[in-house]
């Protein structure tokens, strides 16, 4: 899940150039056990937002931001179930 946010970068943080690719593994580290309870892409969506709101406040932005994060978090989650 790290890797998704660094590419996706919602934050302007991750810079390749340093490899700093463990930029969101806080963030990553309280959303991963809440997923458990999830039966939706959209209960994905919502727990990566609020989990980022509460990181990075007001500076999260707005949740349709994460919609594809949520999209690729979702479809990683459901094959490790399998």
């Amino acid at each position: 899940m790290s890797e998704i946010f660094f590419r996706h970068d919602p934050m302007g943080i991750a810079f390749e150039e340093y490899q700093n690719f463990d930029e969101y593994d806080p963030e990553v580290s309280t959303i991963l056990p809440r997923l458990v309870a999830v039966s939706s892409e959209g209960e994905v969506l919502d727990i990566i937002h609020e989990e980022c709101l509460r990181w990075f406040q007001e500076d999260a932005g707005e949740k349709q931001k994460y919609t594809e994060i949520a999209k690729e978090v979702w479809m990683v989650w459901e094959l490790a179930k399998k």
